[in-house]
């Protein structure tokens, strides 16, 4: 029998979420540096030089810099800040945040987690995106903030370079993580990969899971959904003693 259809329009995201295994499968990045050696030295940017000394944080004080975020920041796996002043010979300010993760995943997963997706995306890192004041990328357990206070094409040039020279530095692989290539490509946005450290789909038992944003502008067979919801249901009561089984009436 021909099961009825429902067509999505055109703007609808649907997010795919990979979490049973990757709680295993994740590994952490084993060639962590200080990324205070990653700063880079006077005139390494032509007419650029260091203001001050680095500021380091932890775990333990990253509130006293990031009062607002630092709980956001340690959920993704946070060690290590390093900020470093800089000013120009025309007397301009620019100011460098090298933040270290645990693992290259959770610097993805901050990295993105307020991305604007209509940045402007740069070739820089493993991803790199910024805007008239900032500019972020992430490599390896890295991510990199890079931050003006004026909106000038000399500061905007300036942000690239800073953001190149440090990429030079950080060792690593710009990859992707493997699961990554989970995803199907067809109708997936570019560069929403994210992660998620737990909690995904809201719930705060959730293990660890990558997702991913697609638009979808075709048929959707409604019925199919339904006959998902068994299969994940019987995970989620295996794997995680769920007593509530979702969706019992299927979706309408």
């Amino acid at each position: 029998m021909k099961r009825s259809l429902s067509v999505l329009p055109a703007a609808v995201l649907i997010a795919f979420l990979l979490s049973c295994v990757l709680s295993a499968c994740l590994t952490a990045d084993t060639t962590v540096v200080s990324q205070k050696m990653f700063l880079p030295a006077d005139d390494i940017v032509p007419g650029w030089r260091r203001d001050g000394n680095v500021q380091l944080y932890d775990r333990m004080n990253l509130w006293r810099y990031n009062d607002g975020a630092a709980d956001e920041f340690i959920r993704y796996g946070f060690i290590e800040l390093a900020v470093q002043n800089y000013v120009s010979n025309e007397g301009a300010s620019l100011k460098v945040e090298i933040y270290r993760h645990s693992k290259p995943e959770e610097a993805m997963g901050i990295y993105n987690l307020h991305r604007d997706p209509a940045a402007r995306v740069c070739d820089i890192g493993a991803d790199c995106y910024s805007d008239l004041y900032t500019l972020h990328f992430w490599k390896a357990c890295y991510y990199v903030r890079i931050g003006v206070f004026s909106s000038d094409s000399a500061l905007a040039a300036a942000m690239v370079d800073f953001a190149r020279a440090i990429d030079e530095r950080i060792r690593g692989d710009s990859a992707l993580p493997v699961e990554s290539t989970f995803f199907p490509a067809e109708c997936r946005i570019e560069h929403s990969l994210t992660f998620t450290p737990r909690g995904a789909i809201g719930l705060d038992w959730f293990p660890a899971a990558l997702s991913a944003a697609y638009t979808v502008v075709r048929e959707v067979e409604r019925a199919g959904a339904n006959d998902t919801m068994p299969v994940c249901n019987d995970w989620m009561c295996r794997v995680h003693r769920v007593e509530t089984r979702w969706g019992q009436s299927g979706l309408s």
